[in-house]
């Protein structure tokens, strides 16, 4: 007699992710934090930054995203699978700011 046990299948529900620091800027580390609030384990996590680099994995990373000199908003988007059919997905808005230079005034 052969037994075959099925994966249990417990829907990702409440994906999200937070990020720091708040207001990044050019040339800063952003680090990356997804939040789940119920989905059967393991859950495999897969981040596209929205800009041109390569996708990440893992349910905490860090992005550098690339260098401008305008501000930049990128649509990071956060996806999750477990043994589900369905895999969930987050999405938000990243805005990275320019450093700001200034200048001394001087006066003649």
């Amino acid at each position: 007699v052969t037994t075959q046990v099925s994966p249990v299948c417990d829907q990702i529900d409440g994906l999200g992710f937070t990020y720091t620091p708040i207001v990044p800027r050019v040339g800063q580390s952003v680090s990356f934090t997804a939040t789940i609030t119920a989905g059967a384990l393991p859950i495999t996590y897969t981040w596209s930054w929205g800009d041109v680099t390569t996708n990440s994995s893992g349910a905490t990373v860090s992005h550098l995203f690339p260098v401008t000199v305008t501000a930049q908003t990128y649509t990071v988007t956060l996806t999750a699978e477990n043994a589900c059919p369905s895999p969930a997905q987050a999405q938000q808005a990243v805005t990275v700011q320019p450093h700001r230079l200034y200048l001394p005034l001087i006066r003649k």
